[in-house]
């Protein structure tokens, strides 16, 4: 089985890519300004628009035909949203589609996970592209998959 790993990155350390077990490809989407190399990872320079959500979409976009048979999508830091020993085990163990980071459910302003941010206007922010959220409303934290 063919596994890739999606990196979304701009500034952060990579250092962590060191120990990402070696039967996954490492494919790094850069869009900070000073040139990036890893000797574990290719890496494709793109331009800086958009946030982690555009480059996931990229990928699946340029590489439709080429896809792995498991895809993991991360942020250049993953570790705002589970642990370094999540992410071990999680790509260790990943067999299907499956959230990195765990599952969690909130309510219609956001609570409980972002107090920084409350209240959000989920509802209103859904129906503005024509969604009606069901509540809880679950969702993967950092937008790791």
């Amino acid at each position: 089985m063919r596994k890739q790993l999606v990196v979304a990155h701009y500034q952060e350390d990579l250092s962590w890519l060191d120990v990402v077990p070696a039967d996954w490809e490492i494919l790094v989407y850069h869009k900070g300004n000073q040139q990036y190399r890893h000797d574990r990872a290719d890496v494709v320079p793109v331009p800086n628009k958009g946030r982690e959500g555009e480059t996931f979409l990229r990928h699946c976009w340029q590489q439709w035909e080429n896809l792995a048979d498991l895809t993991a999508f991360v942020q250049g830091n993953p570790f705002d949203h589970l642990t370094p020993d999540q992410l071990q085990e999680a790509l260790k163990t990943a067999t299907t589609t499956q959230p990195l980071g765990g599952w969690l459910e909130c309510d219609a302003q956001g609570f409980p996970h972002h107090p920084q941010n409350w209240p959000i206007p989920i509802a209103a922010v859904a129906g503005s592209v024509g969604l009606t959220p069901h509540y809880p409303l679950g969702f993967c934290p950092g937008a790791q998959w």
